[in-house]
């Protein structure tokens, strides 16, 4: 993924939105990312790929584990094993599978980078 990312619709730019967001279906991978409020279903580019779909994804409430330093499998899995044992732990009921978000460009120093490991809470 590259920051920042650019659509254009009659000469509008939208600007890279984070987090960028990575969760697994299978064999194939989801990658999310929000559009500005000011954009609507209806105003947004539409996509030129038809396995890109624009959908509208209702609010949820998360627990997050933050990180930093590059993001590897090793260590996303880590921060989800750590984060659901935790919530394990003080019996908080989760849905689904863990995400990642990650909030910055590919040039960020690793060090000053925040990802994060979230899971849907009820």
């Amino acid at each position: 993924m590259t920051a920042p990312v650019l659509a254009e619709k009659g000469g509008n730019k939208i600007a890279m939105t984070a987090p960028v967001m990575v969760s697994s279906q299978g064999d194939s991978q989801i990658i999310s990312f929000g559009m500005p409020r000011s954009q609507t279903l209806a105003t947004l580019p539409a996509p030129d790929d038809p396995r890109v779909k624009i959908v509208m994804i209702p609010a949820k409430k998360y627990a997050a584990m933050r990180f930093s330093w590059y993001r590897t499998d090793t260590r996303v899995k880590q921060r989800q094993e750590k984060l659901l044992s935790l919530l394990a732990r003080d019996r908080i009921t989760v849905q689904g599978g863990a995400v990642y978000a990650g909030y910055n460009a590919p040039w960020t120093p690793p060090w000053l980078t925040r990802n994060e490991v979230l899971v849907e809470i009820i």
